[in-house]
């Protein structure tokens, strides 16, 4: 897993320190890490680079048309996350993989589609 935001690393960093979710993200990018910021695809590049494989084999979770664009631009699938900053409406246009209301529910979609990037999905009741 990685943290991939636009906000800048001086907000990044201390607050997922502060709630211990540094530990889960092996690499942060954050809005001043490269040149270019979501939407362009570059951080999202550079997060499958890192980790050694294809963009089609990631897949993006974020709460934003930003995020779902970024995905798009970088050749990845994304899950679009409905309780953060976007509006449903303009993620419809877009289609996710899926929406979803909770982060357990993306690890339930994970789990029961063996490729989840082939193909329509259906989240597990």
């Amino acid at each position: 897993m990685a943290c991939v935001t636009n906000k800048p690393t001086r907000f990044t960093d201390p607050l997922l320190k502060q709630l211990g979710l540094d530990q889960f993200f092996p690499i942060t990018l954050s809005g001043d890490s490269l040149e270019a910021k979501k939407p362009a695809p570059d951080q999202l590049l550079f997060v499958a680079e890192h980790f050694k494989i294809a963009p089609q084999q990631c897949v993006m979770i974020g709460d934003t048309i930003t995020d779902i664009v970024a995905a798009e631009n970088a050749n990845m699938s994304s899950i679009y996350v409905s309780y953060g900053y976007g509006d449903i409406s303009d993620i419809d246009l877009r289609h996710p993989l899926a929406v979803v209301d909770s982060l357990d529910q993306i690890i339930d979609l994970l789990n029961a589609v063996p490729d989840a990037r082939k193909g329509s999905l259906v989240l597990p009741a």
